[in-house]
């Protein structure tokens, strides 16, 4: 197993550290730090934590996407693997 900051080595390949930003239905602001083969993947699973509160997800320095509270890219904003 690799260090932390660059992921996790397992059958089938590396997975990349992601950091979700979110909010509660409480208004309670929730970091949670995720492990996925991807960015699809990683969204998902931010989205399996948060279904219907906004996130911000990051990969490092990397904003990968930031969802309004319906789960949805903000209108102008690009899910990562989109075209512009």
């Amino acid at each position: 197993m690799t260090g932390r900051s660059n992921g996790q080595t397992l059958k089938g390949g590396t997975m990349a550290e992601y950091t979700s930003f979110a909010v509660r239905a409480d208004g309670q602001p929730v970091t949670n730090v995720l492990y996925a083969f991807d960015d699809a993947e990683a969204i998902a699973r931010a989205r399996r934590l948060n279904p219907a509160g906004p996130i911000e997800l990051w990969r490092g320095q990397r904003l990968v996407i930031v969802t309004t509270g319906n789960g949805r890219a903000p209108v102008g904003m690009r899910q990562a693997g989109t075209a512009a």
